[in-house]
């Protein structure tokens, strides 16, 4: 039989009062859910953190791009070809466009991984209360409510996003050069 429907369940719970109404026979089988609710939330950490490093591995790759767009403008500009300096520009301009989504998704899947490690912290408390309240209860003792603060989240501030024109960048790399 489930007690718990999700792991914010398990975090919010009173244990003593779970145990004190179901007895010592379903101490065994909730301690064995909360168990369960602990290694599913260590598996969502390992992949908040897995999708971490695949967005960092993606805006590295993209502000290598967006600086290779940008030299090869300055190249082009510098030998009179303007139109190829707006091309790569354009370029460095798609790549500075995606690399701003995927900061504010990195600043998301930070937020989640946090989330969930602090999610992951609280269960493994629990977890700890709630063995020992088994213990008591079956020592023959009343088992007594512990309370487990939830409240860990943390606002964030929206990363700045890059919004230069092409023309204005062009400029920037004349005057750069010196034309």
């Amino acid at each position: 039989m489930p007690y718990f429907t999700r792991l914010t369940d398990i975090v919010t719970c009173d244990v003593a009062t779970l145990f004190r109404e179901k007895g010592a026979a379903a101490a065994e089988a909730i301690v064995a859910e909360i168990e369960l609710g602990l290694q599913s939330a260590r598996r969502s950490v390992e992949t908040a953190e897995a999708n971490l490093r695949r967005i960092d591995e993606q805006i590295t790759q993209l502000r290598t791009d967006a600086e290779q767009f940008r030299e090869e403008a300055k190249a082009a500009v510098a030998s009179g070809d303007d139109q190829a300096g707006r091309l790569a520009l354009l370029r460095k301009r798609q790549s500075d466009d995606i690399l701003a989504g995927l900061e504010q998704e990195r600043t998301g899947a930070v937020e989640t991984r946090d989330y969930l490690r602090t999610t992951t912290r609280a269960l493994e408390a629990r977890l700890a209360d709630a063995r020992r309240q088994a213990a008591d209860l079956v020592a023959g003792e009343t088992p007594t409510a512990t309370d487990i603060p939830t409240d860990a989240f943390t606002p964030y501030e929206e990363p700045p996003t890059i919004d230069a024109v092409i023309e204005d960048e062009l400029a920037a790399l004349k005057r750069e050069l010196g034309q």
